[in-house]
């Protein structure tokens, strides 16, 4: 009925619209494997069953966005249909999750100069009703199957949030470099400017909390929200989807319903408190030079303590004196705080190791709690359970002990380890720092050990 495959002139539309799919699809690291499953689906409706059991050929998330229809009823019942055909309970599960995580992933095309016409973003522009759809009709939010993969979809609201918080922001900024590209609009950053008019709930202490971790500091925070506030102050030289996008960003951030930690950092914002983007990187650098200056003069100083003979425990002071971005501090059980919601104490170490790696479009955490057990995973990969009811534990010892085994294997002639008086510090050093501390016998406490 929806596929039109006696129409000719319909299967040849079809077929061209596929070759400009393919190729972005391709583009983006799908295998010629996974496109070849992906075909049949796209042009007939058929949905060829892969080798592997578990697996369904086409996420779900595709199957509604290159359905030929876009009537949200009509999505239901082709999910409905889906159902029926899938291979087992697990595959279905598996392509609504996946569906998530695309969107987590933030599946965009890598650039958009590769868009054409028609294919602007693999989901054929149609981030809104997919939005709608998975996020919001609860009819499909109501399925048993649906339910099994809520967990995936709490883990796309994340980033969604923080998406929308700063989608002015990274538009505005894609907007400039390519020339107010239409190509650029709205389909770049869609799920996150979409999520925009549910923005203002989300923003609550938690997030706040979970922001700060992640961009280190307020003012850094800050900085993000003022150069938003720049480009919807600007807006009116863009086009008019990115004026609907900014306006709607504003309208949240100014809203009632917002947390007061969000409500301060904006007020300061909009009375200029902080620096946009454009006013940081072109200041003065005198400040910065001075930091890298006294950081070469560390090693005359650390070989000035080694001269002198200066015992283990002032030699790591040194480094922590100096260091202090580069230090990571295990979990200290004096804070109690750090073992309650939101689990800082946890979560910390890892999310700091991984910004020091420099990766952060490729590494990605979750923390989950469900009966008492935090589980944080890496690359959607476990490594840390935490019973909270006895966190004193050997699967919490186990959990640090794979953020220093993290460390020494992305950090082989950087990391240093040292438990002084208590404490537990990780050092992410120069590697000439490293080199030369080891020459002089200092080396970590877990190495010296083995």
């Amino acid at each position: 009925m929806y596929w039109k495959v006696e129409d000719k002139k319909w299967v040849k539309a079809r077929k061209v619209l596929w070759a400009e799919l393919k190729k972005c699809l391709l583009e983006h690291q799908y295998s010629k494997k996974e496109v070849k499953y992906m075909e049949p689906y796209f042009l007939k409706g058929v949905r060829k069953q892969e080798d592997i059991a578990w697996a369904e050929p086409v996420p779900l998330i595709y199957c509604l966005a290159w359905h030929p229809s876009d009537d949200i009823n009509v999505w239901f019942a082709e999910f409905q249909r889906i159902k029926s055909e899938a291979r087992c309970e697990e595959s279905m599960v598996g392509s609504i999750s996946t569906s998530y995580i695309l969107i987590k992933d933030n599946s965009y095309l890598y650039s958009p100069l590769n868009a054409t016409e028609n294919v602007k973003s693999l989901f054929l522009q149609r981030e809104q009703l997919l939005y709608q759809f998975l996020f919001l009709n609860q009819q499909f939010l109501d399925d048993a199957y649906v339910k099994q993969a809520e967990q995936w979809r709490l883990e796309a609201l994340r980033p969604l949030n923080s998406g929308a918080l700063y989608c002015v922001r990274g538009l505005g900024r894609l907007i400039e470099e390519y020339q107010n590209d239409a190509r650029t609009q709205p389909y770049f950053y869609a799920f996150d400017c979409y999520h925009l008019q549910n923005l203002s709930q989300y923003l609550s202490t938690e997030m706040y909390k979970r922001q700060m971790r992640r961009d280190d500091s307020e003012e850094k925070l800050g900085r993000m929200l003022a150069t938003s506030l720049q480009f919807y102050q600007q807006r009116q030289q863009y086009s008019a989807a990115f004026q609907t996008i900014a306006e709607l960003w504003f309208k949240q951030l100014d809203s009632d319903e917002i947390a007061p930690e969000w409500k301060n950092i904006w007020a300061n914002a909009r009375a200029g408190k902080y620096l946009t983007d454009d006013e940081y990187f072109s200041k003065d650098k005198t400040e910065e030079v001075d930091i890298e200056n006294n950081k070469t003069n560390v090693e005359d100083e650390l070989n000035q303590l080694l001269l002198d003979g200066t015992n283990r425990t002032e030699i790591i002071a040194c480094l922590a004196d100096h260091f202090e971005a580069e230090t990571i501090e295990l979990f200290d059980i004096n804070d109690l705080d750090n073992i309650r919601s939101p689990y800082i104490g946890f979560i910390d170490p890892l999310e700091q190791l991984v910004k020091l790696r420099g990766v952060r479009d490729s590494v990605s955490y979750q923390d989950e709690v469900k009966d008492d057990v935090l589980t944080i995973s890496l690359n959607e990969k476990v490594i840390g359970e935490i019973n909270l009811d006895e966190v004193f534990s050997n699967e919490t010892a186990d959990y640090f002990q794979k953020i220093i085994d993290l460390a020494m294997e992305w950090f082989p002639n950087q990391a240093l380890l040292s438990v002084e008086e208590g404490s537990t510090s990780l050092f992410i050093l120069p590697s000439n720092i490293f080199k030369l501390l080891k020459e002089n016998g200092i080396e970590s406490d877990l190495l010296t050990q083995q």
